[in-house]
């Protein structure tokens, strides 16, 4: 080495990438330092002072030297092989981000999307396990890691993510996003790709709460958007958002504690990103079940958890609801507190859940329950009798409630009966009207009778005198 004219030292910045086979992951070597070499990497640095020579002195290396041929060895390491390590940029990897697509292509808002990241290694090398976040307007949705990708070979992962609200957004992918592995260009790592969510119209408002309505048997619901239970027989409502990733806990919890449920969880078997969960405590019966559960009712919810496929037992398991109930209510009812129940409306019936007592305090008791699905639920001490009473029928407003024999409310024999109670009271107006003409005639009879007696009473008489 022959340093330039003026020199007065010779710097040498130094550092490693040592890979653990163990792991297949780069470690870096120094890992922290006060220099850095001209791509940002941690270095050592040496330094070796230069001193003038008189201009007929003979250079260590000069073509004369004894050592121009390299026959005296520069050192230990001279006899080390040239490393094989990414730290040469003709055996360094090169990751990017090479596509990124979704579907639908057009999505609206609360719509479940489905993204495809492909990552490529452009270099002349493999790399060791890296890691890969997916960010959409700066919230990450996504993270995954890749075991490694040979030169020239490429990788796909997909993930789920619902829109909360419609708009232009941005997706943003980032390959080796926390710097595991030494590339030959670190300044092409990450690529952004503009997306638009259109919002629901009036039309496709209604079809879906139509269709939620429909199936409102089964999972799922509308949390995310338009809930398909009437405004008006909403008392108070609540909302819990939670990222949702694939192999964690997912507990939404309502911490403002103006409805009866504390928090929803469940274990998911996909991440979906953002998802909301919604709570509608009711005032009387859910409009979109038509029947009431057997027993004395506390209160009616609705639990709407994402879009209608989130909630779907195939996407999520081990679902548990836990919600309160006032101790004044169980007293002022004479309530056992071992009978209260989380009813679920499913298939067009009513289901006991299984239920159990967590906790309570002072003002309320704690109960948790396990469910297959989200959809209406009452929370309700069951009775073998059948009889409703408490807020389900104090909150129907002023429906009439009518039972079969089994104790299960029908729509049907709601109709019938109350248009037979209909024709009876009508049949009774009908006699009540009959009676009340019949007494009309016959006092005009009577009155017409005794009016001629008394006319002919009087021409007697008078008939008498004038004789």
């Amino acid at each position: 080495m022959k340093p330039n004219a003026g020199s007065n030292e010779i710097l040498f910045l130094a550092r490693a990438a040592l890979k653990n086979n163990a792991t297949g992951d780069y470690e870096r070597d120094p890992v922290s330092s006060a220099d850095f070499d001209q791509q940002g990497w941690y270095v050592y640095s040496h330094s070796i002072p230069v001193t003038a020579n008189s201009p007929d002195s003979e250079l260590p290396d000069s073509p004369d030297s004894p050592d121009s041929n390299n026959s005296i060895p520069d050192g230990p390491e001279s006899d080390a092989p040239v490393s094989d390590s990414p730290e040469s940029d003709d055996q360094a990897p090169d990751l990017i981000i090479e596509d990124i697509s979704w579907e639908p292509a057009d999505p609206y808002e609360n719509e479940n999307m489905t993204f495809e990241v492909t990552l490529l290694n452009e270099g002349s090398g493999p790399s060791g396990r890296f890691g890969v976040k997916c960010y959409i307007d700066g919230d990450e949705v996504s993270s995954d890691s890749i075991s490694g990708l040979e030169a020239g070979s490429n990788i796909s992962f997909t993930f789920d993510w619902v829109p909360p609200a419609s708009g232009d957004l941005n997706i943003k992918a980032v390959a080796d996003r926390d710097n595991q592995v030494l590339e030959s260009d670190e300044g092409n790592n990450e690529k952004v790709e503009p997306f638009t969510v259109k919002a629901l119209t009036t039309s496709s408002s209604s079809s879906s709460s139509s269709s939620s309505s429909s199936s409102s048997g089964g999972s799922g619901g509308g949390g995310g958007g338009g809930s398909p239970e009437p405004a008006s027989n909403v008392e108070v409502k609540e909302l819990s958002r939670e990222f949702i990733t694939n192999g964690n806990q997912a507990k939404f919890e309502f911490s403002r504690n103006v409805t009866c449920i504390a928090s929803v969880e469940f274990e998911p078997k996909r991440s979906f990103g953002k998802v909301t969960t919604v709570v509608e405590m009711l005032k009387g019966q859910s409009r979109i079940v038509p029947t009431l559960p057997y027993g004395t009712v506390y209160r009616h919810v609705n639990i709407w958890v994402g879009n209608q496929d989130i909630a779907d037992p195939k996407n999520i398991e081990n679902a548990v609801v836990s919600f309160r109930v006032e101790k004044e209510w169980i007293d002022s009812n004479g309530v056992d507190e071992s009978k209260i129940k989380l009813c679920r409306f499913s298939e067009e019936k009513w289901g006991e859940l299984s239920t159990r007592k967590i906790r309570e305090d002072s003002s309320y008791i704690y109960f948790e329950a396990e469910t297959p699905g989200f959809s209406p639920f009452s929370i309700t001490v069951p009775s073998p009798e059948g009889g409703v009473s408490g807020s389900a029928a104090s909150a129907t407003e002023g429906k009439d409630i009518v039972r079969g024999e089994s104790g299960e409310v029908s729509s049907e024999n709601d109709s019938f009966v109350l248009e037979a109670s209909a024709v009876e009271v009508e049949d009774e107006m009908e006699d009540e009207e009959d009676g009340a003409r019949t007494f009309g005639s016959m006092t005009k009879i009577l009155l017409s009778f005794g009016l001629l007696s008394v006319m002919i009473l009087i021409g007697f008489m008078v008939s008498k005198k004038q004789s």
